[in-house]
């Protein structure tokens, strides 16, 4: 089966409505056969990795050269940080040892599966500030003469100048992983 057959059937098999179906169907019959098996091939490594409804992010990182699959792979790993909340505890234990009742006072105010729900909340919201401060930069940047971005790199180091933003983007949210694969990626 050819790349543009086999992205005919993933299109028809992914949760997207039947407007964005035709659009990525049309658009991607136009592609030449290149860049419709970089989209194929992106979409293997996308849901190798766990990602789900691929489609969309293989197609803008094909044609707008946008580093999807590393603005994803970003967003996952900050996500497993507010799902490790055990971990979390078991670092912040070696950070403030010596004030252990305050984790007891914490552990008495809430039952466990209250205390995780909490946790996991708060997580979120610090994980969330710092997606605001990799993307927004440095908020001294005027004064200090200096910003960052986040740009992404191959395994020799390398890079392709492809800035990685967009963490937070309205199509873009915990229900687009397998967390089961987690451990593949």
């Amino acid at each position: 089966m050819d790349a543009f057959e086999e992205l005919k059937r993933v299109i028809t098999n992914e949760k997207l409505d039947d407007r964005a179906k035709e659009f990525y169907l049309s658009n991607i019959s136009t592609l030449d056969k290149e860049k419709q098996q970089a989209i194929l091939d992106l979409v293997i490594k996308m849901n190798n990795a766990g990602f789900k409804n691929n489609i969309p992010s293989a197609y803008s990182e094909v044609t707008e050269n946008i580093p999807q699959f590393a603005r994803m792979s970003v967003f996952k790993e900050m996500q497993k940080i507010v799902r490790d909340i055990e971990g979390n505890l078991e670092l912040a234990d070696e950070f403030y040892e010596d004030d252990s009742e305050l984790l007891d006072k914490f552990n008495d105010c809430f039952n466990e599966s209250e205390a995780q729900k909490f946790l996991q909340i708060y997580t979120k919201a610090v994980i969330s500030k710092f997606y605001s401060f990799l993307e927004e930069g440095n908020p001294r940047a005027q004064e200090d003469d200096l910003n960052w971005a986040l740009l992404e790199t191959k395994a020799d180091g390398s890079h392709s100048e492809r800035i990685i933003e967009g963490f937070l983007e309205d199509d873009f949210n915990e229900e687009d992983y397998d967390w089961e694969m987690e451990d593949e990626f």
